[in-house]
């Protein structure tokens, strides 16, 4: 029984992450297309400089 709770939490974090990774390739990508910053902040609901953070880890 542990073992499967275990797995459970393994996969809800590997969740959680993939969708923090999958965000800051759209934003990368939004950008490298020219798009400006302001549809980009509503298309992915947060602030500009949350905008500016995300994009700048996208490249690392």
């Amino acid at each position: 029984m542990r073992l499967g709770r275990n797995r459970s939490a393994i996969a809800v974090s590997y969740t959680t992450w993939w969708d923090t990774i999958k965000d800051d390739a759209r934003l990368v990508w939004l950008r490298a297309n020219g798009t400006p910053w302001k549809p980009i902040c509503r298309e992915l609901r947060i602030s500009r400089a949350m905008a500016d953070r995300h994009y700048s880890t996208g490249w690392q």
